[in-house]
Order: C-alpha cells, then sequence, then structure tokens
C-alpha cells in the first residue's frame, strides 16, 4: 500500500491506470485477503520498517548506504511470497511450464509461508535478492526515451521462468525484489 500510495501523491496528476486496462482508473493496487489480522500486522511491521528506512530514504538520496537487518529478508520473502501465491492461486503457468516447475513453485510458497509463520529460521534454497535502481545519466542507443520513468517509478510484479531458473519479479518504484 505504501508504494501505491507514494505512487500516488507523486504523479502530478491524481489518476493511476492499470497497464492491462489502461482506460480504467484504479486508485490503489490489487486488494487480497489471503491473511488474519495477526499475519498482516506481522507483514505489516516488516513493511513499515522497509518503507522508513529504505524505501522513502532512497528517495530523498539514493547513494547513502542503509542499514538493515531481519525485518528486510521477512520483507522480500512477504513480497515473493505474494507474488508467487498470486501466479500459483490464477494458474498463470503458460508455454514452457513443466509440472516439475510448478511443483518446485508449490514448494517455495510453502517454504516461504512456514519461513513469514517462524516456523523455519530461513528460505532455504529459495533465498531473496533486492536490487536498489538509480536513474540512468546516458542510455545505449535504441534504448527506451522514458528508461527512467520506469527504473524510478514503475509498480510491477510477474512470476519468471526460462531455462532451469524460476523467479518472482517485483518492482516496487526504485526497487526490484
Amino acid at each position: 500500500a505504501f508504494v501505491f500510495r507514494w505512487k500516488r501523491e507523486t504523479a502530478g496528476v491524481p489518476i493511476m491506470r492499470n497497464s492491462a486496462d489502461p482506460n480504467r482508473r484504479v486508485q490503489d493496487g490489487l486488494k487480497l485477503h489471503w491473511l488474519c489480522s495477526v499475519c498482516e500486522e506481522r507483514f505489516g511491521r516488516d513493511e513499515r520498517t522497509f518503507a522508513n528506512e529504505i524505501f522513502y530514504p532512497c528517495l530523498e538520496d539514493p547513494t547513502r548506504p542503509r542499514a538493515y537487518g531481519p525485518w528486510l529478508l521477512r520483507f522480500c520473502t512477504s513480497v515473493s511470497w505474494r507474488v508467487l501465491r498470486l501466479g500459483l492461486d490464477k494458474g498463470e503457468f503458460h508455454e514452457g511450464w513443466q509440472p516439475s516447475d510448478v511443483e518446485v513453485c508449490r514448494e517455495a510458497e510453502r517454504v516461504w509461508r512456514e519461513f513469514l509463520m517462524e516456523k523455519r529460521p530461513h528460505p532455504a534454497q529459495f533465498r531473496q535478492h533486492m536490487l536498489p535502481l538509480v536513474l540512468v545519466s546516458s542510455a545505449s542507443p535504441g534504448a527506451a526515451p522514458n528508461i527512467n520513468r520506469y527504473l524510478t517509478r514503475a509498480i510491477q510484479m510477474d512470476l519468471c521462468h526460462g531455462g532451469s531458473t524460476i523467479f518472482t519479479l517485483a518492482k516496487l518504484g526504485r526497487f526490484i525484489v
């Protein structure tokens, strides 16, 4: 919610649109009710910490190093879990997905859920990465003219597959999880 709030407040216009249906105005991101109030609060603590310690400060000065703690792994895992859960619920497995790939996704969802519920100490082989993004000062010839808008403002999520690699992607403004 904080990413969509930031996007609305800094867009210059009070209207947001969904890329899947650009003629339809939206006020917020996708809302799914998967969690009980205790789990919502658990996730919310880490989201608030990420927003206050990394997200908003990086908007002010993206070059300054930021300190983080165990909350960052929980935040990233919660974001990845939601992207994966949505993919599993919607059955978003297209051409090239093998039944064994879907089983790996189901295993990752279980492991991430157990980690988030504090039933395991770490997400095991289903690790997390977060990449901060900065402005491109000079793009290669042929690069999209609005690449900086995408790098710093886009919100996107996807379940990605290629070769022997499967990963979730969550683009939250200047950050990719």
